[in-house]
């Protein structure tokens, strides 16, 4: 019952900041929510609220990346694609590493594997935090764009890199190639599983789409099923949930010229409650921030 109420009040501070924001627009719509979650925090519900990681990246990222990846055409990545690869995943490798050492060399009692950890939580950029800071402004033709595509596999080479810093954290040695190999078989074999697991519910969607009577009430529940469903399997299989599930969001954007031409109605309403969950969901990530907080203080105190 705690968790119907806490989903209930997140729902209730997502509405009542998306009301308030139309009365104070100078003001970032991610301080609003991180103000509205640390009020939150003090009703009982929320006391010593501890947000498991497995359950966020489920349940938050999971979707989150799905959607951010849909967004994407694999044109567009393609004719980007060098540009996506050195800042997504050269720059943010070399500068979790220069943050690791720095932060080594300032806390000498920690491990290098404990100070990349630290380097590798801090070094993703977050498109929707730049997207709040910056959605009043005009921004460069093209950063848009750039921005959401680097923070995409940023994400995903952020995690992934958080992966191998805990896990050799808790192996307590190091090795480079081990770690290349690691990272090599976590990051292809979420692609691989992402790929593969994409192709199979797109043709399962398009097929339902041709031959069903009412292809709605079964595709869309497919298709919000679907981030769930890679990420779970791509975890089983020890790879990452996370490149899978944006692997598979840029083949549903590849493959949706054929799921158009089958049924628009499908379409468009799963292009609404994507766009609406979407929303919901964003805004999750920054009342949860706000409702941390105050454990987060207390902690380091």
């Amino acid at each position: 019952m705690n968790e119907f109420y806490l989903v209930a009040l997140l729902l209730v501070g997502v509405i009542v900041v998306n009301a308030v924001k139309q009365l104070v627009p100078r003001i970032p719509e991610a301080f609003l929510l991180i103000a509205m979650g640390w009020g939150l925090s003090f009703m009982p519900v929320f006391h010593n609220f501890k947000l498991k990681p497995e359950f966020f990246m489920l349940l938050i990222i999971a979707p989150l990346m799905f959607i951010d990846g849909q967004k994407q055409s694999f044109a567009n990545i393609r004719k980007r694609f060098q540009g996506i690869f050195l800042l997504s995943v050269v720059l943010a490798v070399v500068t979790a590493v220069v943050v690791g050492l720095i932060t080594k060399q300032i806390e000498a009692q920690w491990t290098f594997p404990l100070a990349l950890t630290l380097a590798v939580i801090v070094t993703p950029t977050d498109a929707v935090a730049v997207k709040s800071m910056t959605g009043s402004n005009e921004m460069p033709k093209g950063v848009g764009e750039a921005l959401e595509l680097e923070s995409l596999f940023n994400d995903a080479t952020g995690l992934v890199l958080l992966d191998l810093a805990l896990s050799v954290l808790s192996k307590g040695t190091f090795s480079v190639v081990q770690g290349i190999g690691h990272f090599l078989f976590v990051a292809v074999g979420g692609v691989v599983i992402g790929i593969i697991g994409g192709f199979l519910l797109v043709m399962l969607r398009f097929n339902l789409n041709r031959h069903g009577k009412n292809p709605e009430l079964t595709t869309i529940p497919i298709s919000l099923l679907t981030p769930f469903a890679i990420y779970l399997l791509a975890e089983h299989f020890g790879v990452s949930g996370i490149l899978a599930v944006v692997a598979t969001g840029i083949e549903h954007n590849w493959e949706a010229d054929r799921l158009r031409l089958t049924s628009t109605n499908v379409q468009l309403t799963s292009r609404t409650i994507w766009s609406i969950l979407s929303g919901i969901l964003n805004d999750f990530v920054f009342l949860i921030l706000g409702i941390s907080l105050p454990e987060v203080a207390r902690n380091v105190t």
